[in-house]
């Protein structure tokens, strides 16, 4: 339903959640559910940002204001330096699809947001 306030909920409860220092994963069948998320989160808490990572298979497919927060597998040199990265990130926004293809076993998740619909 629209207007219900969902959205407002879930930008303060991932603020709550990174605070206290939990990992998350925030997923969608759909990249604009995601989006829409991350770009009110972003523009509520712009300091937080570099705590976030998009995940697509498609960079394109993210919306353009957050396009910078896209997990890009080429600017990593070393397993190190990709563990080093993972490790700074508290929040992960990706589709359902393509979760598939990440292995999320080199950190720990505190909580997963899925913002499917019935």
């Amino acid at each position: 339903m629209p207007g219900t306030g969902k959205t407002y909920v879930i930008v303060l409860l991932i603020r709550i959640l990174l605070d206290r220092g939990d990992k998350i994963i925030l997923s969608s069948y759909t990249h604009s559910a995601i989006d829409n998320i991350l770009k009110r989160f972003v523009e509520k808490y712009p300091t937080y940002r570099d705590k976030l990572v998009r995940i697509a298979s498609n960079p394109n497919q993210v919306d353009e204001s957050i396009r910078d927060l896209v997990y890009q597998k080429k600017n990593f040199k070393s397993i190190k330096a990709l563990s080093d990265y993972f490790d700074s990130k508290q929040l992960f926004a990706v589709t359902c699809l393509a979760s598939s293809n990440i292995v999320f076993g080199i950190f720990f998740i505190d909580l997963t947001i899925n913002l499917s619909s019935q």
